[in-house]
């Protein structure tokens, strides 16, 4: 065999070595590539699931705004009626002490209107004493006539 064949031989051979590591390098090549395929529908199921949440979270957010609000308003009302409550609070505590002042005043006037009227009672017995005492004299001094005295008895019966 001469020089050229075992040449050509190994050259083949060498070649054909060549040509198996270059078809094993595809073979990992299309073995990645579909690794990575499978790893975007991943990552696209997982960016679709982020995109859900985000919206979510966003309508949760715009809902917070509005509660929030509500919350402020409420809040501002409860200032409002919580200083109208001051302000009459304070109102019925000036009237109740009015009220004792002027208590005090009527049970004092009217210790006095029930002192007034038993002193009144009392005049009214003595002028009543008197008037009798007065007709007995003008009986006993013969001021009134037969007939007047009779009209003055059926006068006070």
């Amino acid at each position: 065999m001469s020089w050229e064949t075992v040449r050509c031989v190994t050259l083949s051979a060498q070649y054909g070595a060549v040509l198996a590591q270059r078809g094993a390098l595809l073979a990992q090549r299309g073995d990645l590539s579909a690794r990575c395929g499978a790893l975007s529908a991943r990552c696209g199921v997982l960016s679709a699931r982020c995109g859900a949440l985000s919206a979510q979270c966003g309508a949760l957010s715009a809902r917070c705004g509005s509660l929030s609000a509500r919350c402020g308003s409420l809040s501002a009302r409860c200032g409002a009626l919580s200083a109208q409550c001051g302000a009459l609070s304070a109102r019925c505590g000036a009237l109740s002490a009015r009220c004792g002042s002027l208590s005090a005043r009527c049970g004092a006037l009217s210790a006095r209107c029930g002192a007034l009227s038993a002193r009144c009672r009392s005049l009214s017995a003595r002028c009543g004493a008197l008037s009798a005492r007065c007709w007995l004299e003008n009986i006993s001094e013969g001021y009134f006539s037969g007939s007047t005295l009779s009209q003055v008895q059926s006068v006070s019966d």
